[in-house]
């Protein structure tokens, strides 16, 4: 895919492909040599987002431009950097689900652990943009605190209710200028990763064989989308929501993706908790999150079923653990 970027010194676009375009963005819009490896990533993840966005809804289309190489879109500058490059390589592809990616030095919103309501732009509050000296900020005191901070961890600070996502997926349902690429509304069954002709008609849940943090995501995404043998070649991380240790919910996908989690149960929306329970349940705040996010399904789509992955047709496997009969009743509430 290809970027049509507009030159405010000359008035000339060039057409950069993303990849390379992030190559000369994410070094000018960070400290490439010192800042945390897991901002640089979150970065280069919301930049890509955000020129994902400029291509579908062009900032400078009077000009034949997406976007432009300055500050009103995004800087872009002609060096590139070690630590940058590795950044847009190790996220290649992925998206954050929600918004648009923006992004400014100071975001001044309160609950910023760096702004804390101070240091907007001009006093300007802005909401739903990361912000990237309080990501940094996040990063170091993670560090300080002996923990390993992840491009999620920051990027789910300032982007609520969203997730990591292959931008193949949104390429399944939209090209590049907004227009309709797969999927034909007359046919019965749409081609997995586009959007449902019905609403979906049951629950599967899933268990991570991960840890059961929300960095686990990270470890999903990135294996659901690498090629075999290293990963299963999907476009994106297949599940619509996780449910970490703590309770935390992260949607991962619109409830209308048809994606590839659960065989036969792909008709419905894949919900995984993280962790392994082969040998022991989840614990409670992680059941009782589940039990909260599968009954707003159900209320929403009018879904009775709700299914563990091994219940579904096809699957030949013990997901979601050997434990699921005891907390089955627990998360589906009394489905079936």
């Amino acid at each position: 895919m290809d970027v049509r970027v507009l030159r405010r010194a000359t008035g000339v676009v060039d057409v950069v492909e993303v990849e390379e375009y992030l190559r000369h963005v994410v070094p000018a819009e960070v400290y490439a040599g010192s800042w945390h490896m897991a901002m640089l990533e979150a970065q280069a993840i919301a930049a890509r987002t955000y020129t994902l966005h400029s291509i579908l809804h062009p900032r400078h289309a009077d000009q034949g431009g997406d976007l432009c190489d300055g500050p009103h879109c995004q800087a872009m500058g002609a060096a590139t950097h070690p630590r940058t490059d590795a950044a847009v390589a190790a996220t290649r592809d992925m998206l954050w689900t929600t918004g648009d990616g923006a992004y400014v030095s100071r975001c001044g919103r309160p609950d910023c652990p760096l702004c804390r309501g101070a240091n907007g732009h001009n006093g300007q509050t802005w909401t739903g943009r990361m912000c990237q000296w309080g990501g940094e900020y996040i990063c170091t005191t993670a560090v300080a605190a002996k923990q390993e901070p992840s491009a999620t961890w920051v990027l789910a600070r300032y982007y609520c209710g969203g997730a990591l996502v292959s931008r193949t997926v949104l390429d399944g349902v939209q090209d590049e200028r907004g227009k309709t690429a797969q999927g034909d509304p007359a046919t019965a069954t749409p081609p997995a990763w586009a959007l449902r002709h019905a609403t979906p008609t049951l629950v599967c849940i899933h268990h991570s064989v991960t840890t059961s943090d929300h960095a686990a995501i990270d470890a999903i995404a990135r294996y659901h989308t690498a090629l075999p043998p290293a990963g299963k070649g999907e476009p994106g991380a297949a599940y619509h929501y996780a449910v970490d240790a703590t309770g935390g919910i992260y949607q991962i996908n619109d409830d209308m993706l048809l994606s590839w989690h659960g065989h036969d149960g792909n008709v419905g929306i894949g919900v995984c908790l993280l962790g392994d329970f082969t040998n022991a349940p989840p614990p409670e705040p992680q059941l009782a999150a589940a039990a909260w996010l599968v009954a707003r399904l159900k209320q929403r789509w009018g879904i009775t079923m709700v299914i563990g992955h091994r219940e579904a047709g096809r699957a030949y496997t013990e997901c979601p653990g050997n434990t699921w009969p005891q907390w089955r009743d627990r998360v589906a509430g009394g489905g079936t």
